[in-house]
C-alpha cells in the first residue's frame, strides 16, 4: 500500500475559489514565515492567478502553445455545475512577472472556457468534489509573451509517492493556526509535498459523510465514496508537522509518514486551480496536479451561508466526522489529527487534501486545447442561481466512517 505523507497550500475544506468576497487569490499555508516561501521572479512565470468577473478568484498554469490555461471546474459553475457564463465579465489571467515594490503584472483577457463535460458541480454536501472531474481550461484573448512559461502535462501513472512543488497566490497562514482570512498580497508562493494515494483508498475503505444532529441525535448518512468517486480521478495527501498524532493518514489508515519539514505545504481558500508540479525526464516542470478541495477528518461546526451555525449559546447543532468512534450514537470527542482550532477546516496541520488527477483527464485537456470540446460560454444559461464558495459539508468537515469495516494499521 502506498505511503500517504504530505499535503500543501491549504485550503478550508471548501472548494478553492473565492467567490462573492471581492478578494481574489490563491494561498498556501507554510510551517514557518510565508515570506520565506516566495516564489523567485523569474521562477513558474506561467502560473496565473486567475481573476473572474467581479468577484472569483482562483489560478491556473499556462499551456503549452500559450494560449490556454489549465484550472479548476468549479471556479466556472455554480453549485450545480452550471456554467457561469458572466464570469468572462472582466476576467483575465494575471501573470506576476516581477515580485518586487512595485511588482509587475500582465494581465491577459480571457475569451472562452471549456469544462469537463462530466463536471456535475460541488453538491450541497460537497459530493462533486468526491465524484471528480474538477477541471477546465481556459482560452487566452491573446497568446501570452514567449518569455512567461509554458507547462506540459505529467501523462505518467506513477504519481504516488513523488514529491511535488505547489505554486499559488492570495491567502496566507501558518500550519499551527491555518489561514488567515483576507491575507492576500498578490504575491507567488511555493512548497513542497508528496502525493501519497488514490482517491481508490477511500473508495476501498468505504468512507462515508455522516451528519449528527446533537438536538435530537440523528445519525444521517449522505454519501459514500466507494459509490460516487470515480477511481483514479484523484490524487490525497495530508498536511503533516513531524508529529505522529498529526498524521492523518497514519492515524486512519496506518499509512505513516512525518512529512517532508519546513518545506511542506498545505492549499487553503483562493488555491482552486492551482498546479502541483513534477519534474519530468527533460528537467521541465509537468503539470500533475490541479488544486480542487481539502477536508478534515472531524468537523463540530457547518458552514451555513459561510458562517457556522450554531445554537442560540453559540454551541454547534450538527457535528461531522469521517472516523465517528461509533457513528451509530456520537462522533468522536477526539478531534484528531488536526491542530488548528477544533472542528475547523482551515488549512492546519493534520488536514486532507485532494487535488485532480492530470494524468486522468490528459484526453480532455488535449481535446479541449484543440478546439473539439463544446464552449461553455456558447451553451444558452438556464436559470440558476450563484451558489457561493463552495462551502462542502466535505470542505467545512465531512463525517466519513469506514462503513462495515475496521483497518488495522498495514505498512
Amino acid at each position: 500500500m502506498s505511503i500517504l505523507r504530505n499535503s500543501w497550500i491549504a485550503i478550508a475544506g471548501v472548494s478553492l475559489s473565492l467567490l462573492g468576497t471581492g478578494s481574489a487569490a490563491q494561498a498556501i499555508v507554510t510551517p514557518t514565515d510565508p515570506d520565506n516561501y516566495l516564489v523567485p521572479s523569474d521562477e513558474f512565470s506561467g502560473v496565473a492567478r486567475l481573476e473572474l468577473g467581479e468577484s472569483i478568484s482562483c489560478s491556473g498554469s499556462l499551456l503549452s502553445g500559450g494560449l490556454h490555461i489549465l484550472t479548476a471546474a468549479h471556479c466556472l459553475t455554480d453549485n450545480e455545475g452550471i456554467p457561469i457564463r458572466n464570469v468572462l465579465d472582466n476576467s483575465s489571467a494575471v501573470f506576476n512577472i516581477e515580485q518586487g515594490s512595485p511588482s509587475i503584472r500582465l494581465p491577459i483577457a480571457i475569451s472562452d472556457f471549456f469544462i469537463h463535460p462530466n463536471w456535475s458541480g460541488t453538491g450541497g454536501g460537497g459530493e462533486g468534489f468526491v465524484r471528480g472531474n474538477d477541471i477546465a481550461v481556459l482560452q487566452l484573448a491573446e497568446p501570452a509573451p514567449a518569455f512567461i512559461e509554458q507547462y506540459d502535462l505529467y501523462r505518467n501513472t506513477d504519481e504516488v509517492g513523488q514529491i511535488f512543488t505547489k505554486v499559488g497566490y492570495g491567502n496566507i497562514g501558518l500550519g499551527n493556526t491555518g489561514y488567515i482570512p483576507n491575507s492576500i498580497d498578490g504575491r507567488k508562493r511555493f512548497g513542497q509535498n508528496r502525493f501519497d494515494a488514490l482517491v481508490d483508498l477511500f473508495k476501498e475503505e468505504e468512507v462515508t459523510l455522516t451528519h449528527f444532529d446533537v438536538a435530537t441525535s440523528e445519525v444521517s448518512e449522505v454519501f459514500n465514496w466507494a459509490d460516487i468517486a470515480i477511481s483514479g480521478s484523484q490524487l490525497l495527501l495530508d498536511f503533516d508537522n513531524g508529529l505522529p498524532e498529526n498524521d492523518a493518514f497514519g492515524v486512519h489508515f496506518g499509512i505513516e509518514d512525518l512529512g517532508l519539514g519546513d518545506t511542506e505545504v498545505n492549499t487553503a481558500k483562493g488555491d482552486s486551480g492551482g498546479p502541483s508540479f513534477l519534474l519530468g525526464d527533460d528537467g521541465n516542470w509537468l503539470i500533475a496536479g490541479v488544486s480542487s478541495h481539502i477536508f478534515v477528518d472531524s468537523s463540530a461546526r457547518v458552514y451555513e451561508e459561510n458562517f457556522f451555525e450554531t445554537d442560540e449559546k453559540g454551541n454547534p447543532v450538527v457535528y461531522q466526522d469521517y472516523f465517528p468512534d461509533d457513528p451509530t450514537t456520537s462522533v468522536t470527542t477526539d478531534f484528531v489529527p488536526g491542530v488548528g482550532e477544533v472542528g475547523i477546516n482551515d488549512s492546519s496541520f493534520g488536514g486532507f487534501g485532494s487535488v485532480t488527477r492530470v494524468s486522468n483527464y490528459a484526453s480532455f485537456v488535449d481535446d479541449a486545447v484543440a478546439g473539439k470540446v463544446p464552449s461553455a460560454v456558447a451553451v444558452p444559461e438556464p436559470p440558476s442561481i450563484l451558489g457561493t464558495l463552495a462551502f462542502s459539508a466535505l470542505g467545512a468537515g465531512g463525517l466519513l466512517k469506514r462503513r462495515n469495516k475496521h483497518r488495522s494499521a498495514k505498512n
